[in-house]
């Protein structure tokens, strides 16, 4: 059987061979290159002698290493009695925690060709930032020109004003001039957002007197409030104002305890 020129590329070198053999397989055991492990030809061992006679072997090698990566911290948020009511303060600072990965990295002739997790595991598990919001509730008193006024709450509030004929209902409606609470609308009755301050929330307005939660109104939202007034004694509001919340301090599940 007639000899063929082969040219073996393995291991950095260029070896010409001859060879009769039938398989590519048989042509590298006579020229003694051996495969170990996962090492392939190019052709495959058991494929025929290539006619242009070139012989690629692949060395393949494993490398198994251990990756890490940071896990992100969470937030909490949770009643602080020890706060007053309206502060805030961090109880404890997030920590981010490790999360390890053990790879597997294949290498043909030395260049990666795949990246395999084959396990991973917690180091350290994170710590959750934790934000307090106060519920300690202290009662003070302000002064008013109808006296002391006993409170529970001081907000900040962004203050406007209407009146009947001011509020965009029609005059033929059942309501007009009516609050949500289903009063005849006076000095003392205002709008809020109930879902901050409750319908029939006593408060206290410096300038405005007091006053008692006693409508909604669609633009009234968040930390605002609108000052009623009757047609015949109305006066524009368009201010920042501190609303105090009266006495007596409400049951706990009717404080809106976090403001926006």
């Amino acid at each position: 059987t007639r000899a063929h020129p082969l040219t073996i590329d393995v291991d950095g070198v260029r070896l010409q061979q001859y060879s009769s053999r039938a398989s590519v397989g048989a042509a590298l055991a006579d020229a003694q290159v051996s495969l170990l492990g996962a090492d392939y030809s190019e052709p495959a061992v058991q494929a025929a002698l290539p006619a242009d006679g070139a012989i690629r072997i692949v060395r393949v090698s494993e490398q198994q290493l251990v990756e890490y990566a940071p896990l992100p911290f969470g937030a909490l948020t949770q009643a602080a009695p020890e706060l007053e009511l309206d502060q805030r303060a961090v109880l404890q600072a997030g920590v981010n925690g490790l999360l390890a990965k053990r790879v597997r990295i294949l290498f043909a002739d030395g260049v990666e060709v795949s990246r395999a997790a084959l396990q991973q595991w917690t180091v350290r598990a994170p710590l959750p930032r934790i934000s307090g919001y106060g519920t300690n509730i202290a009662v003070r008193v302000v002064d008013s020109p109808d006296g002391p006024v006993e409170y529970w709450r001081a907000v900040r509030m962004y203050a406007t004003s209407y009146s009947p004929a001011r509020a965009g209902t029609p005059v033929t409606a059942p309501w007009y001039g009516r609050t949500r609470s289903g009063k005849v609308l006076t000095k003392g009755m205002v709008a809020v957002d109930r879902s901050i301050i409750p319908l029939g929330t006593p408060l206290y307005i410096p300038r405005y007197g007091l006053a008692t939660a006693e409508d909604t109104g669609g633009g009234v939202r968040g930390l605002m409030i609108d000052l009623g007034f009757e047609d015949a004694n109305y006066e524009g509001w368009h201010e920042h104002v501190t609303v105090y919340f009266r006495t007596p301090v409400p049951p706990a599940d009717q404080i809106t305890w976090v403001l926006p």
